[in-house]
């Protein structure tokens, strides 16, 4: 056993490396350690492409991997040995990238898995399929039929919901594969298969600006926050909000434009925004408390007390703790009390508006 996977590895020390890393990724995934620096997320946007690269050894189970490892074994080997492992690697370099850049074109984020590589693999055999250049692998109908139906099969479940596929790097794993086996066995491969690999490429180099992403302009106003442009950074922000189909996925940005209105003393669109978050959270208690004092700010006292009044100790942040006159407000709303002497002063007023929190919604 131990000869013939050393006699493999002698032989296909590309595709058996693949499936070493693979297998060491994704136990470590498995065994929950932190693999942030390797999956395909906001890096990119800062020119971090070998995250495609790294993504693609992860894997989300054991059923997920073994699947993927076996096609990579069955469809590599004869890649390998037809066209030498240097070239193997690269074009698995091409197909990695060019399907995770796809996928993350398409989503806004990356997915993990070899799978857009396992049909890259499959797409350079159908086309180099009968022809005296390709591998020589016969690739059977039946796994023809296989893939085509396991595509269909995960866009269908991803469409009901049951399971969520990267289907784009499936489909732009093949077509890059596809295009990279016809220029391999055409009179010109020279010619031929840099203009196939450019597609790649060019996803590649795409992903560093996507405007019609929420997430790109979120992390385009993190990093604006982070450099103190914080009016650059509201303004991303409120593209990012724009982009959005929803305002569940937007829920941080929501507070965070919030409380960048009210630091403007803009309190009319900082009560829309609360609102807003409101309606798009699960626990909405910290941003009607943010509401509450928006509207206490605006001396709204009728409304501020509709919405303080059912207020719970756990909604009121630190800052919001740190207001004696809103705190005493809050009680007095909840046990139903009349609502007097609570007039601010404008200075006193600004002072605590200067020091709202802005937050860091990366």
């Amino acid at each position: 056993m131990n000869t013939t996977l050393f006699m493999s590895f002698r032989q296909w020390p590309c595709t058996f490396g693949v499936m070493a890393y693979a297998i060491l990724f994704s136990a470590a995934f498995f065994a929950g350690h932190e693999l942030s620096f390797a999956m395909a997320d906001a890096g990119i946007w800062h020119g971090q492409f070998w995250r495609f690269l790294t993504s693609c050894l992860i894997h989300g189970d054991i059923y997920h991997l073994v699947f993927n490892l076996y096609w990579l074994v069955e469809l590599g080997r004869p890649i390998e040995s037809r066209y030498g492992s240097l070239r193997a690697g690269l074009l698995m370099v091409f197909l990695a990238a060019g399907s995770g850049a796809a996928q993350f074109l398409a989503s806004g984020t990356g997915g993990i898995g070899l799978s857009g590589v396992g049909y890259g693999f499959f797409g350079l055999l159908w086309a180099t399929r009968g022809n005296e250049r390709g591998t020589g692998y016969l690739l059977a109908n039946r796994t023809i039929g296989l893939f085509v139906g396991w595509f269909f099969l995960c866009l269908a479940t991803t469409f009901v919901g049951v399971w969520k596929v990267g289907n784009i790097a499936h489909a732009s794993g093949f077509v890059l594969g596809f295009l990279i086996g016809r220029s391999l066995v055409s009179g010109r491969p020279r010619i031929w298969v840099p203009a196939a690999i450019l597609p790649a490429i060019l996803l590649v180099v795409s992903t560093l600006y996507m405007p019609w992403s929420y997430l790109w302009w979120w992390e385009k106003g993190s990093d604006a926050l982070e450099h103190g442009a914080h009016d650059h950074s509201r303004q991303y922000w409120v593209r990012a909000v724009e982009k959005a189909a929803d305002d569940h996925k937007v829920e941080p940005l929501l507070q965070a434009l919030g409380h960048e209105a009210f630091n403007h003393e803009d309190y009319d669109q900082a009560i829309q925004y609360y609102r807003r978050a409101i309606r798009a959270s699960d626990s909405p208690g910290i941003h009607r408390a943010y509401l509450a004092y928006a509207l206490f700010a605006k001396d709204e006292t009728d409304a501020a007390r509709e919405v303080a009044s059912g207020l719970q100790d756990s909604d009121l942040d630190s800052f919001l703790q740190g207001i004696p006159d809103f705190v005493a407000f809050v009680s007095q709303a909840r046990a139903a009390a009349p609502i007097t002497g609570f007039r601010k002063s404008g200075s006193q007023f600004n002072r605590q508006a200067s020091s709202h929190p802005s937050i860091d919604a990366e």
